[in-house]
């Protein structure tokens, strides 16, 4: 087994110097990991043990590009020295935190540390637990060869502790490589590349809809089919010397916003939504849409069962081919404001990269904005209420 592990280090080592990446590759935020490992376990001289293998995996989660942490488990055989003298088998698992260097590029390099604990069972001749605690240290890096797939090399400073009776304690050297599997997420670079997409939008946003780009609007908030001039501003009307006359003229019977002369629907009921001609929007929804998505607690990533409602968004936004949209990304009050804010704007980035990767969505056509803890739709006293305030909304901007 000396001979195959050694020949999996050499490949991967010469994978890490040799291989250029073709895809956009980085340890991304939000991530989950998992890393199959095959390695060698050298013992210290004083402990009277072979040097040993074993396999191994690892299931992390990284909570920013940095900073990650990793549950890990490993087996494998040890023979004393001489080998007729004992037979054990070795199982460790231990709990590390990892921080990540240059973690937007191909080559990331990582420290670890972490505690856990570790088992050696005697088979031959006879049968012996020693049960330890564990306490481990060491750093690695990983190579990214896809944005999803990486070579890992990793080594270890290995200590055990057992009781004061048992005086059994190891100082280990551990060495290992493998693949680590990332998935989900989202990179620096995309995340870049979403707010220039959201800047563009805001740079020719009308949220009013009065012809005056929102830069330059001085009235914002202009009512629906008012005539503005270029500072995107209603005209001050004079004053008109048949006070009688005039009010016929620009009454507003039905008090829907629009006046009578332009009202192609004057019997608007009271506190309808209306259009430029005074006539009532008998599909508000079609203005936004709600989707059915259940956000974690303190997390942005969608699950793969929301899927249809994703599709339902893109179908929504391609039936108003030259409206631009708003995802809205909301938070409960669960945590600080200072901490809701960017967790809802992670909400509407994520749908909006999605509906953009997975859907082909117009880019140009959706901004992200989050709204952090400040628009709740119910009351946020029971975990229903911050589960349904946990959301996110797709409007019309213009």
């Amino acid at each position: 087994m000396n001979t195959v592990l050694c020949r999996l280090t050499m490949l991967a080592m010469v994978g890490l110097a040799g291989l250029t990446s073709f895809a956009e590759a980085s340890n991304r935020a939000g991530a989950f990991t998992l890393s199959p490992m095959l390695g060698t376990r050298t013992f210290s001289p004083a402990d009277d043990f072979q040097g040993s293998q074993f396999i191994g995996l690892k299931l992390g989660y990284n909570f920013s590009e940095n900073l990650g942490v990793e549950l890990a488990g490993s087996t494998g055989n040890i023979e004393k020295k001489p080998a007729a003298s004992g037979e054990f088998d070795y199982r460790s698992f231990q709990a590390d935190l990892l921080y990540h260097f240059r973690p937007n590029e191909d080559l990331v390099p990582y420290f670890a540390i972490g505690v856990g604990g570790a088992s050696q069972e005697k088979t031959v001749p006879a049968t012996y637990v020693n049960d330890n605690m564990m306490f481990n240290y060491g750093a690695g890096i990983k190579y990214f060869l896809t944005d999803w797939l990486a070579l890992r090399l990793d080594a270890r400073h290995e200590m055990t502790f057992s009781s004061i009776s048992d005086e059994l304690n190891y100082n280990n050297f551990i060495f290992a490589s493998g693949f680590s599997f990332q998935i989900g997420g989202v990179g620096t670079e995309v995340a870049n590349r979403i707010n220039r997409d959201a800047s563009m939008i805001n740079a020719r946003l009308d949220s009013d809809n009065d012809g005056v780009i929102d830069s330059r609007d001085r009235c914002l908030g202009t009512r629906a089919g008012a005539v503005v001039d270029h500072q995107g501003c209603e005209p001050v009307v004079e004053a008109i010397a048949q006070p009688i006359v005039a009010a016929i003229a620009i009454g507003d019977l039905d008090q829907d916003g629009v006046f009578d002369g332009a009202d192609k629907c004057p019997d608007t009921a009271a506190g309808k939504t209306v259009d430029a001609d005074g006539c009532a929007i008998n599909s508000p929804s079609m203005a936004e849409l709600k989707l059915v998505i259940n956000f974690p607690s303190d997390s942005a990533v969608i699950a793969p069962e929301y899927s249809a409602q994703l599709q339902k968004t893109a179908a929504f936004i391609k039936s108003h081919p030259s409206k631009s949209f708003i995802i809205a990304g909301h938070a409960d009050s669960s945590g600080s404001t200072v901490l809701n804010q960017p967790l809802s704007q992670r909400r509407a980035d994520a749908v909006r990269f999605r509906l953009i990767q997975d859907f082909a969505s117009d880019k140009t056509r959706l901004m992200a904005q989050g709204f952090g803890d400040k628009k709740p739709l119910v009351d946020n006293a029971t975990p229903e209420g911050r589960k349904l305030n946990r959301r996110v909304l797709v409007r019309i901007a213009n």
